[in-house]
């Protein structure tokens, strides 16, 4: 940590693949998902055939933190898209597989404890998470995440999951496209945990994003805000360095979430910046269910120009919030 020095470097995978899954550690043990690069047996799926059949991720490996050496990997019958590994804290994880399922597995082996829920048939590129009341959190489409809705009118569901066994304690549809990850906290006028969920059907000119916000128990909805809409063909920020971005050998799109992930501060009020480039504080500070966004006791928004991605989250400290869009920090001190 000191010097930067290279400790160690393991090769997981066998390809490059178009999601963006986020290595993770826990009791010395550093856990991600890469592409093995055998063929694919999931053809009902078209989003795994974007790039051949290497678009999506289908094996999550441990390694050993200290050496790098690999520990265990596991299959999951359904490949990851953005996979990211929520820790429990009890020597066992949770993650998502692209169809919503939820899987809590062994940290020091990988073995599976249970599996339950999903859509089979479906995709989407946000992943679950855990709250700290013991309950797990995971979003799912009814298609393919491109505005295909159920025979309900629903484009997909947030589910809870009761992290000892599995059992679902509810589900709520959304109007729009859940491709994101839930966050669980305190909300501004709201009792116990509330689960915040950024949603909306992203690189679609036209197509608004929202935020929702439920009780974390029971699912009853809080409040929703109604975002902006994408404004052109592309998310802000993403034809303006697509050549900048070619020239130094990286993907010239980002293509991203609806919304980066959410963050919530110790006074209930929640940060998300979207595709659009807009940068929120929000709070339902009335009460009334409903985020204004004309009303600065209730939401206030930076404009960057630049999308934020659905890897990258607010870092909140004491007197200090920091937020990355897809081309630079941004840094607020009080």
């Amino acid at each position: 940590m000191e010097t930067g020095k290279e400790l160690w470097s393991t090769v997981v995978g066998a390809s490059k693949t178009l999601n963006f899954g986020q290595a993770a550690a826990h009791d010395e043990v550093v856990i991600v998902a890469s592409n093995s690069g055998h063929p694919s047996p999931h053809a009902f799926n078209p989003m795994l055939f974007v790039s051949g059949d290497k678009a999506a991720d289908d094996t999550i490996t441990g390694l050993n933190a200290s050496s790098g050496s690999i520990l265990w990997s596991f299959t999951p019958s359904l490949p990851v898209w953005n996979f990211a590994a929520s820790f429990a804290g009890d020597g066992t994880y949770v993650f998502q597989d692209l169809s919503g399922a939820v899987h809590r597995s062994f940290v020091n082996n990988g073995s599976l404890i249970w599996k339950a829920g999903g859509n089979p048939g479906s995709w989407t590129d946000g992943h679950s998470t855990i709250g700290l009341n013991g309950i797990v959190y995971s979003v799912a489409n009814y298609g393919m995440g491109m505005k295909i809705l159920s025979p309900g009118g629903a484009a997909g569901v947030l589910s809870a999951f009761r992290l000892d066994d599995g059992k679902l304690l509810w589900s709520r549809n959304t109007a729009k496209p859940p491709n994101d990850v839930p966050v669980v906290g305190h909300l501004h006028g709201q009792n116990g945990y509330s689960v915040v969920l950024p949603a909306g059907q992203q690189c679609v000119k036209g197509q608004q994003i929202v935020v929702y916000a439920f009780d974390a128990s029971t699912g009853e909805p809080q409040w929703t805000f109604e975002g902006p809409s994408q404004v052109g063909n592309d998310v802000a920020g993403d034809a303006e360095g697509e050549l900048a971005r070619i020239a130094n050998g990286i993907r010239g799109k980002t293509a991203p979430n609806p919304w980066g992930q959410a963050a919530i501060d110790k006074d209930g009020t929640v940060f998300v910046g979207g595709e659009t480039g807009h940068f929120f504080s929000l709070r339902d500070a009335d009460g009334d269910g409903r985020v204004n966004a004309q009303d600065i006791n209730e939401a206030s928004v930076f404009e960057t120009g630049a999308a934020f991605v659905g890897s990258s989250s607010p870092a909140i400290a004491p007197g200090l919030l920091a937020a990355a869009a897809q081309d630079r920090l941004h840094v607020w001190r009080w």
